[in-house]
């Protein structure tokens, strides 16, 4: 029996229990709900301090949907010892004052969360056989404000009040789902109609708007085989439709037609769906399959292309047996000259100079032969080093100096060296052999397509840090448009007919462009005819031998002032780019904190198992890392060491990553690339 304190009687009781029961109806959120939840129950008891905690048993914490308090609000907290889980692991309703209080916290039950209270209530919320959270008043001033009447009437209308929050919790996952799927739907790729019998359209996706030409909504209500079937189609359409509805699934090519009556070849598949005894709803799925003739177009030109490919192979073969049997003419018949008796010393001289001239041609020949074979056998091998670019071209720039004033060529052409704007004080690890092939090979050319002007060659370090830029300029006789892509195959040249000036066998661009990608970089050329070329070719800036500092500047050139004071706090970074952790290191490091680096998932969890989680105050996550990704990382984290905060950083920048990021563990989501005032900020939330 209900007690009559402040004229309560059973029939309110009743009315409470019915107001909250039907109030899943019109609330249109749970933090609606729990307001209302609250308001209803005010007319039984004081309610100034009221909450309501859901218990999650996967992480031990409460999260408090609604929190109204004159001392303290929470959000999430943890739910060991708290008088709240102590109502949960109990199942039963309590009513605590001060000194009963004061006994649980001396038995080791319960330890004081936020401001103490003169009285306190607690009731379960239980749903069926199972505990969700508990509903919770309390009095800050007088401890006669609850009695033992309103933990009674708190446990009994906390049965209805727990089947209220999940009834809207299921609601609110209901429409999430709904919501999901909508979307899904809608972004699909492929066209994608749903249709209700006869053959009605209830929906339509975006791709299928996109490739028929419809507003949104447009096609909705109306008949899909009048709506974009050609007449002659119309009867082969309605039966695909009739036999759908009966079960079959459908799947063939056909043709269908746009808003504006243009037609497309498109493949179709038709699949039912029975959502229930009564009903059956059919997807269909359109893809235009006009692409696939441009396919066949295209295999027609690649056909042609290996034809050309062949004629150009045996004009490379004619021209090959010209390039070899030329040095070999002039070294058989010079031989033979030096067996003439009556030769001056300045004859035999110069016979021996074209002698070994011719050889060394042929010998670069047979050399640019045999590194094609190897190539393209996939023979050859990179042997990395540290090399010191600076040096190489020094090199470079010597020996091709020289190479100018041998041919009486310097008043000619002027060779440059470009020296880049940030200098390399490291080496950078590469093939020094195959590096300088490319360059040679590249500023060769370069020489001997210009006949007046200059020849630059130099290289910068790209804007991402992450490549070595490479340049060849000259002012030579420049590419065609339509030969700028052929110069880099093999038994290719701009001109291959008989009567070409320049000779040569056209390996050295094909030969480059293999290398240049064994050393896992790419090689293009920018040209105009008459006016010249750039070639351009990149390697990566890896493995360096000593480090790159790095500048924190920000936009405008205004450097960056830190005042931060982290009294020695200590930062795990988890990134496995190398740039990305020095740019972190350097901002954090100026700022105050110790840092710590691990370049993948498994190396922060032994890094936290070996120091036991203490050494370590926040863990600064990349999500995307060999080996053990940011999301796998930070679960073991949070069921480890769940006090150490976890913020995500990713390049992956959208709602989705940051919904993925959070429901991971993560305690924060930072996307890249990083804002120094923000991330400082973020971390000292935390810190």
């Amino acid at each position: 029996m209900l007690n009559n304190r402040k004229g309560l009687d059973q029939e309110t009781v009743l009315k409470t229990l019915l107001e909250i029961s039907n109030a899943t109806v019109f609330t249109k959120d749970l933090r609606e709900l729990t307001a209302f939840v609250r308001e209803q129950l005010s007319k039984l008891m004081d309610t100034t301090n009221f909450y309501i905690a859901l218990y999650h048993p996967e992480d031990d914490t409460f999260t408090m949907p609604f929190f109204s308090d004159t001392q303290d609000h929470f959000e999430r907290v943890p739910a060991a010892k708290t008088l709240s889980y102590y109502v949960v692991k109990t199942n039963r309703a309590l009513l605590v004052r001060e000194k009963e209080f004061r006994e649980l916290v001396k038995k080791g039950e319960v330890e004081l969360v936020g401001t103490d209270s003169k009285v306190w209530v607690g009731a379960p919320l239980r749903v069926h056989d199972r505990i969700i959270g508990m509903v919770g008043v309390q009095s800050y001033t007088d401890e006669n404000t609850y009695t033992e009447a309103d933990k009674n009437i708190l446990e009994l209308v906390s049965y209805q009040i727990g089947l209220a929050i999940e009834k809207k919790q299921r609601e609110e996952e209901f429409r999430i789902e709904k919501t999901y799927f909508e979307q899904l739907f809608q972004n699909i790729p492929e066209a994608t109609v749903i249709q209700e019998y006869p053959g009605t359209i209830t929906d339509a996706n975006v791709a299928f708007n996109k490739l028929f030409g419809f507003e949104e909504g447009e096609a909705i209500g109306k008949t899909l085989d009048e709506l974009i079937v050609p007449e002659e189609y119309r009867d082969e359409a309605r039966s695909f439709t009739e036999r759908s509805f009966r079960g079959e699934m459908i799947e063939t090519e056909t043709v269908r037609m746009k808003k504006n009556g243009e037609r497309i070849d498109v493949s179709l598949v038709i699949t039912p769906f029975r959502i229930s005894p009564e009903k059956t709803i059919i997807y269909a799925l359109y893809r235009d399959i006009g692409k696939w003739k441009e396919v066949e177009r295209s295999l027609r030109a690649a056909k042609e292309k290996a034809e050309e490919a062949d004629r150009m192979k045996t004009a490379f073969l004619t021209n090959m047996s010209h390039e070899i049997r030329t040095p070999m003419n002039a070294i058989l018949g010079f031989a033979q000259l030096l067996s003439l008796e009556d030769l001056t010393p300045d004859q035999k001289k110069e016979y021996v100079n074209i002698i070994k001239n011719s050889g060394d041609s042929l010998l670069r020949l047979i050399d640019d032969i045999l590194d094609l074979a190897r190539l393209e056998a996939g023979q050859v091998t990179m042997r990395e080093e540290y090399v010191n670019i600076d040096d190489l071209m020094n090199s470079l720039e010597t020996t091709f100096s020289e190479l100018i004033v041998s041919h009486h060529r310097a008043e000619a052409i002027e060779l440059r060296r470009s020296n880049p704007t940030q200098r390399l004080p490291f080496k950078v690890k590469t093939d020094p052999l195959r590096l300088r092939q490319i360059l040679n090979n590249l500023i060769g050319n370069a020489i001997k397509f210009t006949h007046e002007g200059y020849v630059e060659f130099g290289y910068q370090v790209t804007p991402n840090r992450k490549e070595l830029l490479f340049f060849v300029k000259d002012t030579g006789i420049g590419i065609p448009d339509d030969k700028k892509e052929v110069i880099f195959e093999r038994f290719q040249q701009v001109d291959n007919s008989k009567t070409r000036v320049y000779p040569g066998t056209g390996l050295g661009l094909a030969i480059s462009k293999k290398l240049t990608e064994l050393l896992g970089g790419r090689i293009w050329v920018v040209s105009k005819e008459g006016e010249g070329s750039q070639f351009f070719f990149t390697i990566p800036l890896k493995n360096l031998e000593n480090d790159i500092s790095i500048g924190l500047r920000l936009s405008g050139g205004a450097s960056i002032t830190f005042r931060e004071d982290p009294r020695g706090k200590r930062i795990l970074i988890a990134e496995d780019d190398e740039f990305n952790y020095k740019y972190l290191r350097e901002v954090l490091e100026k700022a105050g904190y110790r840092v710590y680096h691990a370049g993948n998932g498994k190396e922060v969890l032994h890094i936290l198992e070996r120091e036991g989680g203490k050494k370590v105050d926040l863990v600064l996550m990349d999500i995307e890392m060999p080996e053990m990704n940011g999301f796998e990382a930070t679960l073991f984290i949070k069921k480890r060491f769940a006090e150490i905060p976890v913020i995500a950083q990713t390049a992956y920048a959208s709602p989705e990553e940051e919904r993925k990021c959070l429901k991971a563990g993560c305690d924060a989501y930072l996307a890249k690339p990083l804002q120094v005032d923000k991330l400082l900020k973020e971390i000292k939330k935390f810190l």
